[in-house]
């Protein structure tokens, strides 16, 4: 049977109110907003004045101002629409969470309609049962919470050490598409094997941290999933293989080193995580290992914040979350903006330069921040394939297997080859500072296989080399031996 169909006069909160109210109903809508350009929302509910001179059984203008109501009557009754067919709603309390309770109220839409046909112009008796259903909710909604109050209790006890968020994601039994929970102000990439006590980390003791006597040094690592390491041992990564360094060159101080490294991290994203979780244990040293991630991403991110604000983010984080969070409160079905990074192509309006320059803000603001607050700060350039000079078969293989495979887009792969001059770029415009090291100078001249897969993630020996540079760096500025000495 066909639906009924009725015609919304205004789609802000009182129309998209009533848009999920009429269709959990079962009536076909049609919207019509002055204020909203048809050109940018690709969706077949949306129309112009048109819709009037087709078959339509009654047109609600859903607006809250009822002078403003009166003036889209005087509008319609210009276009010869009869004022019988006009009704006024105004009341926007109704969400689409409460679809299960309209037809115990409102029956069928042949009777809804009815009732709408047989009142006057503001819908007086509509929007005292609407508001007898929206209180109904309300009430269902208050026993279900008692009811949910029990099990909160019960996942507190059985999970005593997880946040909130770990403990929602420890309760869905459906994971497989879940990849970060969204912390207040940072995300973490989720690993099923690690704890959320430490925030998927290496397991952390804080209360360790927090109470760690005047000769325990705290030395917090962030990075990428170069450093996060899924794809080999832990005790293979670059942070692993620095606490071995580090107790060979001062075996008379006691070090606490931390892996922060999360998939995907920029050197932006690796200064909210530092300022969520880090500043209040005032670290000694901050070490950032950064520049694969930030060039990638950046070619494809918003050039607004890129180049206007400098924010170097992870889209396949940030705009996927947004873009999936409207589209779940959206009713409209057809308008999805396609991202760059689903186009597999470069943000037109981003340069190499403009990344570099946001690189450089972020590192500077994020050495500035460590600092003040009476640490110490180094940045490593991470090690990246395209700077190796000699390539052994096996990464040959790697590098034309992830060519032929799709796994690197083509945005990625035109970064990939323009790596060393974006490092050149990069060092001569941030000038002469006393932080900033390239780990490329490790791994340049080796003959050796140092990369495992992908063109930033090295393998054990890789990560043994690095780890043995970043020591003798942290050696000869004297803060990992002698006498430690406060900033």
């Amino acid at each position: 049977m066909q639906k009924e169909r009725v015609i919304l006069y205004g789609f802000g909160w009182v129309g998209q109110s009533m848009c999920a109210f009429c269709e959990a109903m079962g009536f076909e809508c049609r919207i019509v907003d002055d204020d909203i350009d048809q050109r940018l929302i690709c969706d077949e509910r949306m129309v112009g004045n048109e819709v009037f001179f087709e078959s339509f059984a009654l047109c609600l203008i859903t607006v809250r101002d009822a002078e403003l109501a009166q003036k889209i009557l005087a509008k319609l009754q210009k276009l010869g629409i009869h004022e019988n067919v006009v009704r006024h709603v105004f009341n926007f309390d109704y969400r689409p969470s409460m679809a299960y309770l309209v037809h115990d109220f409102f029956d069928s839409p042949q009777k809804l309609l009815e009732l709408w046909r047989g009142e006057s112009f503001a819908l007086p008796n509509f929007h005292l049962k609407l508001i007898q259903l929206v209180d109904m909710h309300h009430k269902k909604r208050a026993e279900r919470n008692q009811n949910l109050s029990h099990f909160r209790a019960q996942v507190d006890s059985a999970l005593p050490h997880c946040s909130v968020f770990a403990k929602m994601f420890y309760i869905e039994p459906t994971k497989a598409r879940l990849s970060h929970i969204p912390y207040p102000g940072f995300n973490v990439h989720i690993a099923t094997q690690r704890a959320d006590k430490s925030f998927f980390f290496e397991e952390v003791d804080w209360e360790l941290i927090q109470h760690r006597d005047a000769n325990t040094k705290l030395i917090v690592c962030f990075g990428n999933s170069a450093l996060r390491l899924n794809y080999l041992p832990l005790h293979e990564t670059i942070v692993e293989n620095l606490r071995r360094e580090l107790q060979n060159f001062a075996p008379q101080q006691n070090f606490i080193v931390l892996n922060l490294g999360i998939s995907g991290y920029t050197i932006y994203e690796q200064m909210m995580l530092y300022n969520a979780l880090i500043y209040p244990h005032s670290p000694d040293i901050v070490l950032s290992f950064f520049g694969g991630t930030d060039w990638r991403t950046g070619i494809v991110s918003c050039d607004v914040l890129l180049k206007t604000h400098r924010m170097t983010y992870t889209p396949g984080y940030y705009e996927y979350q947004a873009k999936s969070l409207f589209q779940q409160m959206s009713l409209v079905q057809t308008n999805r903006l396609p991202l760059y990074t689903e186009l597999e192509i470069p943000n037109p309006k981003i340069s190499d330069t403009d990344v570099n320059v946001a690189i450089i803000t972020r590192l500077q603001q994020f050495h500035d921040i460590v600092s003040r607050g009476g640490g110490r700060f180094a940045a490593f350039i991470q090690p990246l394939l395209p700077c190796k000079k000699v390539w052994t078969e096996e990464e040959k293989d790697m590098r034309h297997n992830e060519k032929i495979t799709h796994r690197t887009p083509p945005y990625m792969n035109v970064i990939i080859d323009k790596i060393p001059k974006l490092i050149i770029d990069l060092k001569q415009q941030v000038g002469d500072v006393d932080y900033l090291y390239d780990l490329n100078n490790v791994i340049m001249n080796s003959t050796e296989t140092i990369f495992a897969n992908h063109w930033i993630h090295c393998n054990a020996r890789g990560n043994a080399l690095c780890a043995q540079y970043v020591a003798q760096v942290l050696r000869q500025k004297e803060w990992i031996h002698g006498e430690w000495h406060a900033p």
